[in-house]
């Protein structure tokens, strides 16, 4: 065990697992400041972050095995469709996730142009429609589910309105 964290900083999954959690990091963070509030939260902040690495020792476990494989696709199916997501977007993220974690069991390299990627497109898109609406020009209908500020209720109890 000594041993083992003593090489724990060359060890090429110690190193790649950091890698992934960073990356997963940086996509939530690059979500919030582009304006998504709904990934603004505890739940989500650790799903960015441990979904990466699990797709990765997921990965690492099965490439070899063809029954682990077909066992593994099927435990997955299994846990989508218990646990629904309400939003489409969300359900990419969260591919995408498990993407970067299978991606870093092939190439690193790979990893970074997958993550640059998805991290331009972000803030690209956010970018382009803060252009836009400077010219009254919206390319999107805004609902609830978009976590925008400006379309958040507050509900007080009367209660607390007769103590102010």
């Amino acid at each position: 065990m000594i041993e083992f964290l003593k090489n724990i900083s060359t060890n090429a999954y110690f190193i790649n697992m950091s890698i992934l959690a960073m990356s997963g990091f940086f996509i939530r963070t690059s979500l919030v400041v582009s304006g998504q509030r709904w990934a603004n939260t505890y739940h989500h902040l650790l799903t960015y972050i441990f979904l990466p690495v699990t797709g990765y020792v997921i990965t690492t476990i099965i490439k070899g095995d063809l029954a682990l494989s077909l066992g593994m696709i099927g435990a997955l199916s299994i846990v989508r469709f218990r646990n629904p997501v309400k939003n489409p977007f969300e359900l990419v993220i969260f591919f995408s996730l498990l993407t970067l974690g299978i991606i870093a069991s092939v190439s690193m390299k790979l990893l970074i142009l997958f993550l640059s990627f998805k991290i331009i497109v972000i803030f690209g898109v956010k970018i382009f429609d803060t252009i836009l609406n400077k010219f009254n020009i919206s390319l999107f209908q805004s609902s609830f589910d978009d976590g925008n500020e400006i379309f958040t209720i507050d509900i007080e109890s009367k209660k607390k309105l007769e103590n102010v």
